[in-house]
């Protein structure tokens, strides 16, 4: 009968160890996720600001090409006008 109760209460010690082992895991595994959650979040708003400053980067090439055509745009006007006036020039002498 000794024998019977020194085995249960080993199991019951192996028991209880092995419960407060799996509490303790759950508590890393829910810190571990607590981490990686964060880090998520993070991730998402590095993703928004980079999504910003592309979007604003874009606007701003977009501009400039639309500047630069209207440059190229004004020179070919400037050098229409400019020929024209030599043959207006021309035509009054």
């Amino acid at each position: 009968m000794s024998v019977f109760q020194s085995q249960l209460t080993n199991y019951k010690r192996t028991v209880e160890s092995l419960k407060l082992d799996l509490v303790v895991r759950n508590e890393s595994h829910g810190k571990e996720k607590e981490l990686l959650s964060e880090q998520i979040k993070l991730h998402k708003l590095q993703l928004d600001e980079i999504t910003t400053k592309y979007v604003a980067t874009a606007s701003v090439l977009d501009s400039k090409e639309s500047i630069e055509r209207s440059l190229e745009q004004a020179l070919t006007d400037a050098a229409s006008l400019r020929t024209e006036n030599e043959n207006l020039k021309v035509s009054y002498l």
